[in-house]
């Protein structure tokens, strides 16, 4: 005879279905909201350094002995360089508000469908914190490594709100509840990944090359002092300076400087060769995905446009306002990479949500009426 004491796990309870994510277009917007604030943010930092004015208000944590919110028209927008720095912590502190909440929104509305998504809206808020103590300590202890690495580190930022408003987008609702997977080669999505790090690297050369005033540390294009590698000792810099046309704006440049500079144009060949690949890796193994064309189109015409004020940079003598639009332009890129990489991995790894292990697939309403 069978006994009739069964083990408890004979008959498990069917596992509770986990919520369904649901659009929602105010979130959609409100996220869109910050990376555009986040964006501005950084182009106006990047302009603090083209202007070299990151110690323009002394103080970190105040503006001129006035908690910055509050300082008066008057001590600050008198000159250019408390102009933009003022402006820089204003936009920075309205970034925090946003931010904080953002990251209440994401926990009302995320948390039971998506928890990782609510947490990840807590990750960036502390970001957000952490950027803005690095840019009041980087003015209090007057630290370019400070400086450089909340450069860097606001792109890495711009980065993750990027992310957390294509989450929260119609498309990636819909895709990922498709029960379909595309057979792309999984070299298309690491690529993307690739494509990212080579363009993170690109910016930490490019954030060195403005905080170490390098912009003109070789002033000429293509060539290099009119070779194909520059010099690297000192003497032999400072010769061919001397050698240079009176015209070029480079009267002075260290070995430091050189190098430094001569990477960023050594990578800016990396990084070319590297979406080149990834861009024909995504036309021939996702001909017709509407999804990635956008994405894929806005890298490509950023690129182009990014080599261009590269070029121009040098060729201008390193123009203040030349150089904060490449810098920001390097900041869009960065951006956009993210998106094309998360479009990607949608459109080939995306899964099936089983409501009580049914095969229902969860489109969002309103899909087919257009892309977010």
């Amino acid at each position: 005879m069978p006994p009739t004491d069964m083990p408890s796990d004979a008959n498990p309870q069917p596992a509770k279905p986990r919520a369904l994510p649901r659009y929602r277009l105010w979130l959609h917007l409100y996220a869109m909201l910050l990376v555009v604030m986040i964006f501005a943010l950084v182009a106006v930092g990047g302009n603090v350094t083209s202007l070299d004015a990151g110690m323009a208000v002394p103080q970190g944590w105040m503006t001129f002995d006035y908690f910055t919110p509050f300082a008066p028209l008057e001590v600050w927008w008198h000159d250019q360089g408390t102009r933009w720095e003022h402006s820089h912590r204003l936009v920075g502190m309205v970034v925090g508000f946003l931010t904080i909440g953002l990251a209440i929104c994401l926990f009302a509305t995320q948390f039971r469908s998506r928890p990782w998504l609510a947490w990840l809206g807590a990750a960036l808020l502390l970001m957000v914190i952490i950027q803005g103590v690095m840019g009041a300590e980087r003015v209090d202890r007057i630290s370019t490594e400070l400086a450089l690495v909340h450069g860097v580190f606001g792109q890495i930022v711009l980065g993750v709100t990027v992310l957390i408003a294509a989450a929260t987008s119609r498309v990636w609702i819909h895709l990922a509840g498709r029960s379909s997977r595309t057979d792309v080669a999984d070299w298309v999505r690491v690529m993307a990944l690739v494509f990212i790090g080579v363009l993170l690297v690109q910016l930490m050369l490019g954030a060195t090359v403005r905080h170490w005033h390098a912009t003109i540390a070789i002033p000429d294009f293509p060539g290099h002092y009119g070779k194909l590698f520059p010099p690297m000792t000192q003497p032999e810099i400072d010769a061919a300076i001397a050698a240079m046309p009176e015209d070029m704006a480079t009267t002075h440049a260290t070995a430091k400087q050189v190098v430094a500079h001569f990477l960023h144009r050594v990578m800016a060949l990396g990084v070319v060769a590297v979406a080149g690949v990834l861009v024909l890796g995504v036309v021939g193994k996702l001909p017709g995905r509407r999804e990635v064309i956008g994405p894929v189109f806005l890298v490509v015409a950023l690129l182009v446009l990014q080599i261009y004020l590269g070029i121009s940079v040098v060729l201008s003598g390193g123009a203040p306002s030349t150089a904060t639009f490449h810098q920001a332009c390097g900041a869009a890129l960065l951006a956009s990479a993210v998106w094309l990489a998360i479009r990607i991995h949608l459109v080939t790894a995306s899964r099936r949500h089983r409501i009580k292990g049914s095969s229902r697939v969860y489109a969002a309403p309103g899909y087919q009426r257009g892309l977010a």
